[in-house]
This record gives C-alpha cells, sequence and structure tokens, in this order.
C-alpha cells in the first residue's frame, strides 16, 4: 500500500490541527490522598509528547489546599500529566487531546507507606513516623509506626533478640518523600521537597518502651497469601463521564510499561473505598494471564462500538496489539519456566484493519517502538503489510521505530537479494540517515538472514 507524500501531509494535518484552529480542550478536577484526605503539597507538570514547537510549553500546575486542579490545553496530540505529591507515589497519567472540550477527572493517589500497613483514621504524626533497626534489614517502609500514649509521648513496639535492640527513627528528611511532623513544605529542584522546621520551637522528644510480654496493639495490614505486601497500582482514577475514560485509557495500556493507574467510578465519593484497596492489595500484579486477558475482552467490547471517536479507535488497535505481544511473551515464559502451554489467539480482522485505520505516521506508533514489526510478525508478513511497514519507516520521526521496521524487512525479504545494496529498504536508510550504525546493523541482519536461509 503506496501513501503518496502529499496524502501523509493531508492526514497529519487533519489528525493534528494547527493551535489556532483548535478549541480549548480543558482538564479539570482533584487531587487527593486515597481515603479522600488533602495532601499538603501537589505539582502536576504538562509535556507534550513528541513536541516540536519549543513555545508551546507549559508551565508546572500546584493545584488548591483542597487538591482542585484546572489545566487548558490550547493543542491537539499526546500529553502526559506527571504528578508529583509529598508523602505519596508520583504517577503520569496520558492523555489524549483532539477536540473535545472538557474532562473531569478524580485522582486519587497512593501513599508511600501504605504498604506497610496502617494509613486510614490516624493522626498525621503517626502515619509517617517509624523506627526501623537491623530486625528488618533497615527497611523503613517495613518499620514500626509510634503510637500516642496518654501522657502525650509517643512509643513503639520492636521485637528484640535476648536483651539487646538495635533502632533508628526515621522522622524528616528531604526528597520526593519528607515526612511529618513539619511547620511547612516547600518544592526544590526536580520537583522534589523538602519538610521545615522552625528554630525556635521546643526539641521533640521519642519515647522508646519495652514490653517484653504485651501484644501489638494494633493489626498490621499483611498479605496473607505470603506475596508482595505492595499495592500493584500508584493512583486511582475516575472519570465523572465514563466515556472520556478512552481519551486515557488506552494510552495507559499501550504503553511499553503500564501507568499503574486503575480505572475505578468512584461516583460521588472522595475516597475508594477500603475493601476495594484491600482487594487490590490481595490481587497482586497488574501484568499476568487473567488481568491481560480481562483487558483484551474489555477492547473487544470498545470496539464493537459504533460511537467511538477516529482516534479513540486507533489508540484502541495498537493497544490490542501491544497486549497481545504482552501475552505472548507471558506464554512464552510459562512454556519456559514449567512447560505450561498458554494458548495465545486474536482476531485477524482487527489486525487487517490496522493499515486502513492506523496512518503509518500516527505518533501512536512511537508508544512502543517494535509494535510495527510485532504487527508484521502476527499479521502473516502479507505484501500489505510489508508495504505499510516500508511506509512507516519512511514517515515515522521515532529512530526507534524506524530501527525495528527496517530490520524485520531486511530480514524477512533479503533472500530475494543478491546484495544489500540492492534493497529499497537500505536505501531508505541512506536517504534518512547516511552510512550510519543503522547501515551497518542493516548489514549485519543482512548476512546473518542469508546464512540462515543456505543452512
Amino acid at each position: 500500500m503506496n501513501y503518496p507524500p502529499k496524502l501523509i501531509s493531508i492526514l497529519i494535518c487533519m489528525l493534528w490541527a494547527t493551535p489556532a484552529l483548535h478549541a480549548q480542550t480543558s482538564i479539570q478536577g482533584n487531587i487527593l490522598s486515597i481515603d479522600g484526605t488533602n495532601i499538603p503539597v501537589i505539582n502536576i507538570s504538562v509535556s507534550q509528547v513528541g513536541q516540536r514547537n519549543i513555545f508551546s510549553s507549559y508551565p508546572d500546575v500546584e493545584p488548591e489546599e483542597n487538591g482542585s486542579f484546572h489545566i487548558e490545553l490550547n493543542e491537539p496530540g499526546y500529553f502526559n500529566l506527571r504528578i508529583d505529591a509529598v508523602f505519596h507515589h508520583s504517577v503520569t497519567i496520558p492523555v489524549l487531546v483532539t477536540n473535545q472540550p472538557e474532562m473531569e477527572m478524580k485522582i486519587r493517589l497512593v501513599p508511600i507507606p501504605y504498604n506497610s500497613g496502617r494509613y486510614f483514621d490516624l493522626p498525621d504524626h503517626l502515619k509517617w513516623t517509624r523506627a526501623k533497626g537491623n530486625f528488618n534489614n533497615y527497611s523503613f517502609q517495613n518499620g514500626y509506626e509510634f503510637n500516642l500514649d496518654d501522657d502525650g509521648a509517643i512509643s513503639t513496639y520492636i521485637p528484640v533478640t535476648a536483651d539487646t535492640v538495635r533502632y533508628q527513627v526515621r522522622g524528616l528528611t528531604s526528597g520526593p518523600a519528607p515526612l511529618p511532623i513539619a511547620d511547612e513544605y516547600r518544592r526544590v529542584d526536580n520537583n522534589q521537597f523538602e519538610a521545615l522546621l522552625y528554630n525556635d520551637l521546643p526539641a521533640d522528644s521519642i519515647l522508646l518502651r519495652y514490653h517484653p510480654d504485651e501484644e501489638w496493639p494494633f493489626r498490621m495490614h499483611r498479605n496473607n497469601s505470603g506475596g508482595n505486601n505492595s499495592l500493584p497500582v500508584r493512583a486511582y482514577l475516575s472519570f465523572a463521564e465514563p466515556e472520556n475514560e478512552l481519551w486515557v485509557k488506552p494510552l495507559s495500556w499501550s504503553h511499553m510499561f503500564f501507568s499503574n493507574v486503575r480505572f475505578q467510578d468512584l461516583g460521588s465519593s472522595d475516597a475508594v473505598p477500603k475493601e476495594d484497596v484491600d482487594a487490590d492489595l490481595e490481587s497482586g500484579s497488574m501484568f499476568g494471564e487473567v488481568y491481560l486477558r480481562e483487558v483484551l475482552d474489555e477492547i473487544y467490547t470498545y470496539l464493537d462500538n459504533n460511537g467511538l471517536h477516529p482516534q479513540q479507535e486507533i489508540a484502541l488497535l495498537i493497544s490490542y496489539v501491544h497486549l497481545l505481544n504482552r501475552l505472548e511473551r507471558y506464554a512464552e515464559y510459562r512454556e519456559l519456566v514449567d512447560g505450561e502451554v498458554v494458548e495465545v489467539f486474536f482476531d485477524p480482522e482487527i489486525i487487517e484493519s490496522i493499515p486502513e485505520k492506523v496512518s503509518p505516521a500516527h505518533p501512536m506508533w512511537n508508544r512502543v517502538s517494535y509494535l510495527p514489526s510485532y504487527l508484521f510478525q502476527i499479521g502473516g508478513k502479507t505484501v500489505e503489510l510489508e508495504e505499510y511497514l516500508f511506509e512507516i519507516a519512511s514517515l515515522q520521526e521515532n529512530d526507534f521505530v524506524v530501527r525495528n521496521a527496517v530490520l524485520a524487512l531486511i530480514d524477512h525479504k533479503s533472500e530475494r537479494y543478491d546484495t544489500l545494496e540492492e534493497m529499497p529498504v537500505y536505501n531508505l536508510i541512506l536517504e534518512r540517515y547516511g552510512r550510519s550504525n543503522l547501515a551497518q546493523l542493516a548489514q549485519r541482519t543482512f548476512e546473518k538472514s542469508q546464512n540462515s536461509d543456505s543452512d
């Protein structure tokens, strides 16, 4: 399939209209902790993926004290919203912007120390103050929390060996996760935070008490299955209008590494229900076979919807290819480890529709650089896909996408040529990159493929 350069230019212009013709898209909502409480300091960095206009950068956004935020995007494209918040995991939320007027979302961040057991229904200074020692390999996140005593002191229970205990007390620190108690917080370089104590305040004191026969006064929140104690998600995301999920979900699925965002309808609630958080804690990985098949089924359902925006459909199609690849790699791993055969099926009609629906120059191909060559493989390496992959190599700006595409073509077609110089794809490499490292890699790939064909 040939795409004349003028046609491609028109397609790209239609896909991403100029800012002057594009109405602003408003993204608004609020950011809270998973239990619905305010977070002391939050910063949102807005960046456009593949941005070429240096004059269209966006300033950072600092939400209000109640977590509400408002972002105006004045051009179409793919954007990343990077959220850094004191005490909480950072998360990046990808967003596809076309011509939608607004999106409203609730973002609930997972606190960093949640996986050590205590977060809900505690005063701030008890959530973040812990003792750590050689009993847990000096792991702060698995340290023991202090409790408030009747006399105003705080104490904690630490396991000991014989009559000896070694411990450290972790209180205030600088960096991405400063800890209370502090009088204020300020943002420093690289979107990190610093906790401050005023010098004229009385010195704090900490009391450690040893009670050899007492039970722990609190229940540690542990995963009874013996698996990982940490949540497999970093944030929960809820949309006021459920259909707006498709401006974010496929981009999250189609990334090399999932963005660890859980999509959940919170309705009018500010908090993620504790039972849902507990269920996620028990569920473990988001990358296993069950999860991948569930998401593939969800994509099937979405693609049956005739009301999809064309760009949403494109994002779903490429996500489908990416998830198939992940499932296939998982199947290879299971067979290698324990000989288990995991069958991977796909809908050939979906694969065949991609060259017609997704422009070779579309920026969604940039999200995972090997996807075009994987599409070529699972699609049966047809003549149509050969031409489509060649156009991707000709038009994509991402060098890694081009590299994988041209090497796949050389490996597939080398037996038809006596020398590499006869291959059109090699001439394409020379036109775009000259006699570069890619040209040398192409030569080695050609020779290796020729040798394997002769064996």
